[in-house]
């Protein structure tokens, strides 16, 4: 598993982010740091609504999530509209206007 020294930055990459929510375990283990442990770990506390969350859970340690973090997204996936449904609001009628 790779390591940075301490206080190091990880260089941003030229591709798209990495979204917590939906990668695979081998695309989590190409972020710097992250083994396979780290990625099941990652994989098992979903849904991120922050990829911060990523901290407050415990799930890496800050080192880990500092090498990272310009890396990543957490993409939040809306629910499928209920059937029948546009997932649009109705339009207000329009009023009436007097004879």
């Amino acid at each position: 598993m790779p390591t940075l020294r301490p206080g190091a930055q990880a260089p941003v990459p030229a591709g798209p982010p990495i979204d917590l929510n939906s990668a695979s375990r081998a695309q989590l283990k190409t972020l710097p740091g992250i083994g396979d442990a780290e990625a099941r770990r990652i994989i098992a506390a979903r849904p991120y609504p922050s990829k911060f969350k990523l901290l407050a859970d415990n799930v890496l340690s800050p080192t880990q999530f500092d090498a990272i973090r310009q890396r990543v997204v957490a993409i939040q996936k809306l629910p499928p509209p209920k059937p029948g449904s546009t997932g649009q609001k109705k339009a207000d009628a329009p009023a009436k206007s007097p004879p």
